[in-house]
């Protein structure tokens, strides 16, 4: 696996150190950022604007369909932003979407998993 390493300036002008691994973007902070396909499902993953939660978002084509055009379902789930909750996201990533993809979530329901 190859991973890089770049220094940024946040807008505090305090140092972070960011790694950058394939689809993930992951600094000392926490932070998650996933833009993958995982298992024939579009994945996006990130810290959620609350400060509390992981936002997962899956969403399946059929096969040959064009990503341009509407997915034939998309569901969203919540992760507790802690510990278990970051390591069941960073870790266990692909469980997890398949969790989510035969979850049933009725249209207008938030989910929220707790770890």
């Amino acid at each position: 696996m190859i991973v890089l390493f770049m220094r940024m300036i946040s807008k505090s002008l305090s140092d972070k150190t960011y790694f950058i691994s394939l689809n993930r973007l992951e600094s000392e902070d926490n932070m998650i950022n996933i833009d993958t396909w995982i298992s024939g499902y579009k994945v996006r993953a990130f810290n959620w604007i609350d400060g509390k939660r992981i936002y997962i978002n899956v969403q399946y084509y059929k096969p040959g369909q064009s990503i341009e055009s509407s997915p034939v379902w998309d569901k969203t789930v919540y992760i507790a932003d802690n510990d278990k909750g970051q390591r069941l996201v960073n870790d266990f990533t692909h469980s997890l979407v398949e969790h989510i993809a035969k979850m049933q979530i009725k249209k207008g329901i938030e989910v929220t998993i707790t770890v």
